[in-house]
């Protein structure tokens, strides 16, 4: 787009000629740009319209969208849009460590001791001497600095569970990623696209966002948003395991530019702080009555264990507490609970693949079924060890990507 008597604007390059045109337009000289700027948003005051074009003067054409489009639907007295929202945070687990010749293996291990998270490091390195200096680091920044310091990018497996360093390809510099606590997201790949049928020109930015493997975090946006758009629009997918990935699309993009200088994102999700780790006696016997424990607002009760010839059946009750957002009817949170039936001397843990849950609204009802032979006829000792997690929370994080090179 070209605002009359400047050239066409550059992503993340100053509009340094937008004060000359509205001084221009004060004076009665319209100026047909700024005309279809306006248009955007017809219902917007013209105070309102120069002060969101002097904010977004050195952000570029994009920016000067976003902010018309948020001051607008503000300004129209609409619901606050998400990004204005108060965020939820979640405070990462840290890294303090400092050795000057301490090796790579080292440092992986230091990480590991200190957050519970291992990183797999590649044999040939694990020897090289870095100047290792952590202090406080979240763990996401730590990994990254590593990875920096050894000539490595990270790499996920096992759905995010595994961290691995991964050797440097010569065809890159650097990784592109962003913090935000402890979460992480990394530019993956960008498409260019051009539809052949109206010439439009467009790009896919494709990214990966990973998490602490402590964190149970089950819906998140399919596409994040950029920071500044009011939109209602959010379409959330199912999350398994600690990674997520993300598409960012954009259009009207010139033709010329060879990057993307700055790209402010922000993503939504749902999830919990932590499991919560609960400890039952099996009720088992005629007279077995139902137990019950709480922890941070999550009531879970355990029926009496019912004991047939062939099978045992463990039935939790839960309650979540009426603050924790509300699902759809067809979102599920604790599909992935965990169960251990473990005996009196602790040396036996028993778990199980057959199991159902049903939820209606903050209850849920889980029941688990054993078939395993060593499972005595008398259960009485035996203890149920069940995680479910912590209230959810909406979470929102936010991310920096600088320098996204264009194909």
């Amino acid at each position: 787009m070209r605002i009359h008597g400047t050239p066409a604007c550059k992503a993340g390059s100053s509009l340094c000629t937008i004060e000359p045109a509205l001084q221009a337009e004060s004076k009665g000289q319209r100026n047909p740009g700024l005309r279809s700027l306006r248009s955007l948003r017809p219902g917007l005051t013209e105070s309102a319209f120069q002060a969101a074009i002097r904010h977004s003067a050195t952000c570029g054409f994009l920016a000067v969208i976003c902010l018309l489009c948020f001051a607008s639907s503000s300004s129209a007295g609409d619901p606050l849009p998400l990004a204005t929202k108060p965020v939820v945070k979640i405070a990462p687990r840290t890294v303090t460590f400092s050795k000057a010749d301490a090796t790579v293996g080292q440092v992986g291990e230091e990480i590991k001791k200190q957050t519970g998270f291992a990183i797999e490091v590649p044999k040939e390195l694990a020897g090289k001497k870095i100047d290792a200096k952590f202090d406080k680091m979240p763990f996401w920044e730590a990994v990254e600095k590593l990875a920096e310091q050894s000539g490595c990018r990270i790499a996920l497996a096992g759905q995010g569970r595994e961290v691995r360093l991964v050797k440097m390809s010569d065809k890159v510099s650097s990784a592109l990623s962003a913090v935000d606590g402890p979460f992480r997201v990394a530019v993956r790949q960008v498409i260019g696209k051009r539809d052949f049928e109206t010439g439009d020109v467009g790009y896919e930015v494709h990214l990966d966002m990973m998490w602490e493997a402590r964190l149970p975090i089950y819906y998140a946006d399919t596409e994040p948003l950029v920071t500044t758009v009011a939109s209602r629009s959010k379409v959330q997918s199912a999350v398994t395991g600690y990674l997520h990935p993300l598409t960012v699309r954009l259009t009207d993009v010139p033709r010329a530019h060879q990057k993307i200088d700055k790209l402010d994102l922000t993503v939504t999700g749902i999830g919990a702080e932590k499991m919560l780790p609960f400890i039952f006696d099996l009720p088992f016997g005629e007279k077995a009555v139902a137990v019950s424990k709480e922890q941070d607002g999550v009531k879970v009760s355990l029926r009496p264990v019912k004991r047939t010839e062939k099978r045992v059946e463990v039935i939790f009750d839960l309650e979540y507490p009426d603050s924790q957002p509300k699902l759809e009817s067809f979102q599920q949170f604790t599909s992935e609970n965990r169960l251990r039936l473990v005996s009196p001397d602790g040396r036996t843990k028993l778990e199980t693949n057959d199991y159902s849950t049903e939820e209606s609204g903050r209850r849920v009802r889980a029941n688990y079924i054993f078939t395993n032979p060593e499972l005595p006829a008398n259960l009485t000792g035996w203890k149920a060890e069940y995680e479910t997690p912590s209230p959810l929370m909406e979470l929102t994080m936010r991310f920096s990507l600088k320098n996204i090179l264009l194909p």
